[in-house]
């Protein structure tokens, strides 16, 4: 029996040493996910240090688009602006076409009046030349007279 009970325990320990080795590989593995487990939880917080890096970016896309918006804004209302002015331009396009064709209407009567004023100096030229004529016409009448008078008077 006594061989049966060291047989048994020697069996026990050739078992045990398996399990120690079995044991130690466990805990090799152990080891080995434990620093995995850290790696991992390395590589997390890079991704929670890139998430907030992210979001850092995202917030200034969003003030930068907000910006953006608030340009665009401004642009429509200095388009606005532009409209109300060029309507403005055109208004006064058109009263200067107004005041352009009054001042052709002007023109037309100066044209007018210049005429009718060259027409009455012609006559009046003419006029005169004729009074002229007339007027020494009576002249010579009123020489002749004047001879007739001083003939018969020195008679």
């Amino acid at each position: 029996m006594e061989k049966i009970l060291n047989e048994i325990l020697h069996q026990l320990k050739g078992h045990s040493k398996r399990f120690d080795t079995i044991d130690q590989r466990f805990e090799a593995v152990d080891q080995r996910f434990d620093a995995i487990d850290q790696r991992f939880e390395a590589v997390d917080r890079r991704f929670d240090a890139v998430d907030q890096r992210i979001e850092a970016v995202d917030r200034r896309f969003d003030e930068v688009d907000q910006k953006f918006v608030a340009i665009d804004q401004r642009f429509v209302a200095i388009d606005q602006r532009f409209v109300a002015i060029d309507q403005r331009f055109d208004a006064v396009d058109q009263r200067f076409d107004a005041v352009d064709q009054r001042f052709d209407a002007v023109d037309q009567r100066f044209d007018a009046v210049d005429q009718s004023i060259n027409n009455l100096t012609e006559i009046v030229t003419n006029n005169a030349t004729e009074f002229r004529s007339h007027f020494k016409h009576i002249e010579s009448k009123l020489d002749q007279h004047e001879e007739v008078f001083r003939i018969i008077s020195d008679s």
